[in-house]
């Protein structure tokens, strides 16, 4: 398993952008509004990116910062779902292990591990459907900001009224732990610690952002695990589609009959691409991103920069106008 740690260290610190090709989905144009005056914006993620930052494009403001690293399990918070994440900030794994119990040795290394889908799709989530396995999960707990690998855990859950009980023990120890998440309708999420066997709040109320920049994990061929960096949509409420359209010609007209997507990573992290013989990330300021927020206004934003003036990564700067 060492070898595999080793790999993700490597991959956490030099690698920083990929990202799949989104499937299409039709969403209704946005609104038109007043055509706004173009601004400049920088958000300091930090050169390890341990920040996460949730922005609200209507009023051209950080809504919250987050750290990366606070939560490793959430529960979605839809009226009818009680879907389990892991945080895809840290590179988290799971595996399931039918025969297994909280109390049994396990063994870390040998498995297929699942991650999160980068696009959001449920279906394709590392604990996707658990409430109808038996078993427990090994949870890979993944990298934190420095890239020190958090350790495992044999979890199991359990449907309760309104939420779920999480149960764990990271391997090597017999305490067990235990916690109840409880939905809230005024967030995407709810989310828990195992280092703290605590609540965490992933992230600020859902009616409250459109656009978070973090680090997330992209899956590539050979099914392995990458950091990567980029921009992602609030989930089923803000919507983006990435095009090569100049944009000091985007206009509103721009917005009919195109398609709007809805997967998180549709900006996601190609707006850059790291330059191995430069050491350093190059900006592709010729993609235009059409965005429609939460209260569907519609936007246009393209990425200058990914620097701060003293030359340190993980400041991305973007240019923002609405329509």
């Amino acid at each position: 398993m060492e070898l595999r740690t080793n790999n993700l260290l490597h991959l956490f610190l030099i690698l920083s952008g990929v990202i799949l090709s989104s499937c299409l989905k039709e969403y209704p144009v946005p609104v038109s509004g007043n055509s706004g005056i173009s601004e400049t914006v920088t958000v300091e993620m930090g050169e390890t990116y341990k920040n996460q930052i949730y922005y609200d494009l209507e009023e051209n403001v950080i809504v919250d910062i987050k750290d990366k690293d606070a939560w490793d399990i959430a529960l979605t918070c839809s009226d009818t779902s009680y879907h389990l994440l892991l945080n895809s900030a840290k590179i988290m794994g799971a595996v399931h292990l039918e025969n297994a119990t909280l109390q049994s040795s396990v063994s870390t290394s040998g498995h297929e591990w699942e991650y999160e889908s980068p696009e959001g799709y449920y279906a394709q989530s590392a604990l996707y459907n658990w409430d109808a396995k038996g078993g427990i999960y090994l949870v890979d707990a993944g990298l934190n900001y420095l890239g020190q690998h958090q350790g495992y855990y044999k979890m199991q859950a359990e449907l309760v009224e309104n939420g779920v009980k999480i149960r764990w023990v990271k391997t090597g120890e017999t305490e067990e732990h235990e916690f109840i998440l409880q939905k809230d309708p005024a967030y995407n999420s709810v989310g828990l610690s195992f280092i703290h066997s605590d609540f965490v709040e992933t992230e600020p109320p859902a009616d409250s952002w459109d656009l978070k920049f973090s680090v997330y994990t992209h899956i590539f061929e050979g099914h392995m695990p990458y950091s990567v960096v980029g921009a992602l949509v609030n989930p089923n409420k803000s919507f983006a589609l990435k095009t090569e359209n100049p944009f000091s010609e985007t206009d509103f007209n721009t917005l009919q009959g195109v398609t709007l997507k809805s997967e998180l990573n549709t900006i996601g992290y190609d707006w850059k691409e790291f330059n191995f013989d430069q050491s350093l990330y190059e900006v592709y300021s010729h993609f235009t991103y059409l965005i429609q927020t939460r209260n569907e206004m519609a936007f246009k934003l393209r990425f200058v920069d990914f620097y701060s003036p003293d030359g340190v990564k993980g400041y991305p700067t973007f240019e923002l106008e609405s329509l």
